[in-house]
């Protein structure tokens, strides 16, 4: 019995470049636009909290800090860091839901029900072409 799976679920790294992009696309667009309120500055700190870290322990080996030549592009690195999270985030995402959706199709008894309807439909056309009486 083949699994027919979403196209969602075929592209899974597609899928997560788009999200991940969304993702943070959506998170500039509500620092930008909504206006200020401690809920926001806590809902937008803790999305992107891991790009900063991931920006400031590359930023460890300059000492002169985040005002040094090489460290121009610091908000940048953030920013960059940011969406690659976002993209792992929901790869994984994917990558569980299809896991997960794969295990529960191959055992779950209304999928089984489903096909033994599927099947017995095309056996019944298959003997209704086949029928000595049958009208086409």
């Amino acid at each position: 019995m083949a699994i027919k799976e979403p196209i969602m679920l075929k592209r899974p790294l597609l899928i997560s470049l788009a999200l991940g992009l969304a993702t943070f696309l959506v998170v500039g667009a509500v620092d930008t636009y909504l206006p200020y309120s401690e809920t926001k500055i806590w809902v937008i700190d803790a999305l992107t909290v891991t790009g900063v870290l991931i920006a400031l322990i590359v930023g460890l080996a300059y000492p002169q800090g985040v005002h040094g030549a090489p460290l121009l592009g610091l908000g940048l690195l953030a920013m960059a860091a940011n969406l690659a999270v976002y993209i792992a985030f929901w790869y994984l995402c994917l990558w569980l839901l299809r896991y997960f959706r794969q295990k529960d199709l191959v055992n779950n008894p209304i999928f089984d029900r489903i096909e033994y309807k599927k099947r017995k439909k095309e056996e019944k056309k298959k003997k209704k072409g086949t029928d000595l009486f049958s009208t086409k």
